[in-house]
This record gives structure tokens, sequence and C-alpha cells, in this order.
């Protein structure tokens, strides 16, 4: 299967997990909690996974490692939608659709993913202002993340969603270094 033939199944199921969780009792936040923490299980747990996503374990079998591995931390509206994934043998797109799901939910609740790199920790004063200001200029709800990478030597790389502003010393340099060679 293709990427995006798999990508467009993936859509399928997460906007149907998003109707299925809109008529259940359960939160937006419930369900999201629920699929990080599959999604995690399933990447600290590669014998889980393999399980999950082999042709030859039953239908049967996935459903009582669901039961059994998935009863006591997540809601039975997760469990119903994780087997039904077993039942259509779809599970091994589980992480698309988590992450699509994902996607789907912060655009409904207008929320911009964005990562910022910088070269050092940053202070908690300056995440926070630069979340501020962010939310202020993007006038959306912001999901931030911080990251280190000493290589920029300085500066900052903001990635909002799929772009990309870069005003790290490093990119500084390349710039120069490409105006002094033409």
């Amino acid at each position: 299967m293709n990427n995006k033939n798999s990508l467009s199944i993936a859509k399928r199921y997460a906007k149907s997990l998003i109707e299925i969780m809109l008529e259940s009792d359960n939160t937006q936040a419930e369900i999201r909690e629920d699929l990080n923490n599959v999604k995690e299980i399933l990447k600290n747990s590669p014998d889980l996974n393999s399980a999950m996503t082999n042709p030859v374990v039953s239908a049967y079998d996935k459903e009582q490692i669901i039961s059994s591995v998935f009863e006591r931390d997540t809601k039975e509206t997760t469990r119903n939608f994780l087997k039904l994934l077993v039942e259509k043998n779809r599970f091994n797109l589980i992480f698309q659709i988590i992450d699509t799901f994902n996607e789907m939910l912060n655009k409904i609740n207008n929320i911009v993913k964005v990562q910022v790199t910088g070269a050092i920790e940053l202070e908690d004063n300056t995440k926070e202002e630069i979340q501020n200001k962010l939310k202020e200029k993007l006038n959306k709800e912001i999901d931030i993340s911080y990251k280190v990478d000493n290589s920029i030597i300085a500066g900052l790389i903001y990635k909002i969603e799929d772009d990309v502003l870069d005003t790290s010393f490093l990119h500084k340099l390349e710039e120069l270094k490409k105006e002094l060679i033409k």
C-alpha cells in the first residue's frame, strides 16, 4: 500500500473516531490521552507492536491482547476503536491514524503545533514570552514544544506546522557563505 493511500485510509479512520468520540461520553482530552498512551506503549514494546500487526496472529487473539493490555488505562471507546482496527485489518496504520486524529482535533480547536529549537535550554520566562508572542501573532492557541540543538550556535528555529523560520546563527552563516560564493 502506497503512502498516499495509507494516509487517505488513516484520515477516514481518524474522522470516524472523532464522530464516535462526539457520540460518546468521553471528552476530546480523554480520547487524545488514551491514544497517545497507546502510541507510547506500542513504541516502547516492539514485541507487542509486532504481535498486533502480524497477520499470523488471529483477530481474536489481538482483541484479547487489547483487552488485557489496555483494559485498565483506556476508555471503552478507545478499546472498541482499537478492536475495530483489528477487525478491519488496519491496525498497521495505528500510528498514522493517531497522528491524523491529533491533527484533526487541533484544527477543530484552532490549535497550531510549534516546535522551537534553541542552542541552549530556554528559561521558563523566555518560553512563556515566546508562547505569548506566537499566540498573539498567529491568533491561535499554541501547542508548543522545545528542543535543544547546540549545533545552531545561537538564535532560534521555529517550526510552525510545515513552515520553518530559521533565525539561528548557523543559518545566517550559511546564507553569508552562499552570498560570498556568488
